[in-house]
């Protein structure tokens, strides 16, 4: 039977823990999870030029039989299949947006140190350049606090419409906002 491996994330390049050195084992493990599988996809383009940079310095760092043969064979087998996402159930939801409303940025992944200070240090990047935007922080906590003052404290509270876990499907809303 084929086997497909997606990477929506890898081990070689995701952040440790604060306070951790990488655990080569990991990396080790995906990379040989590559080479036994019979085809590889990656979430983006940017992905596989990622892993494969990582992969090559990791297999540096070991003292004899490196194998830098098979990052080209995993590489080869490698391709890019985006995330798809259907959102055709919000179509049942009006436009409420008034003409000139500013563009909404949906943060809906989980808050956890490896993703949510890069999303607040860009979100930041945008208002410092005076660029209008609104903002929902929907994403499920797992390891930090998503209700810290850190979204007040930086000037965000004419742009937030939506602060905190958000069910799947919201039902029994007028409005996806509706949920706060």
């Amino acid at each position: 039977m084929p086997m497909l491996l997606y990477m929506h994330e890898n081990q070689l390049t995701y952040p440790p823990p604060p306070n951790t050195k990488r655990d080569l084992t990991y990396s080790l493990i995906q990379h040989l999870s590559m080479l036994a599988t019979d085809a590889v996809r990656f979430n983006s383009a940017y992905h596989p030029c990622l892993v494969r940079r990582a992969a090559a310095a990791a297999q540096a760092r070991f003292p004899d039989y490196q194998h830098l043969q098979s990052i080209r064979e995993a590489e080869a087998k490698s391709a890019v299949l985006p995330v798809g996402c259907d959102l055709r159930r919000f179509d049942r939801w009006p436009d409420n947006r008034a003409p000139g409303d500013a563009p909404l940025v949906l943060w809906n992944q989980r808050w956890e140190y490896d993703k949510d200070e890069t999303m607040l240090r860009a979100l930041v990047c945008l208002a410092d350049e005076g660029i209008p935007f609104r903002v929902a922080l929907a994403g499920e906590s797992t390891g930090c606090n998503p209700r810290s003052s850190r979204p007040r404290a930086i000037g965000w509270a004419i742009r937030l419409v939506h602060y905190g876990y958000a069910d799947d499907d919201m039902q029994g809303c007028s409005a996806p906002r509706a949920r706060c």
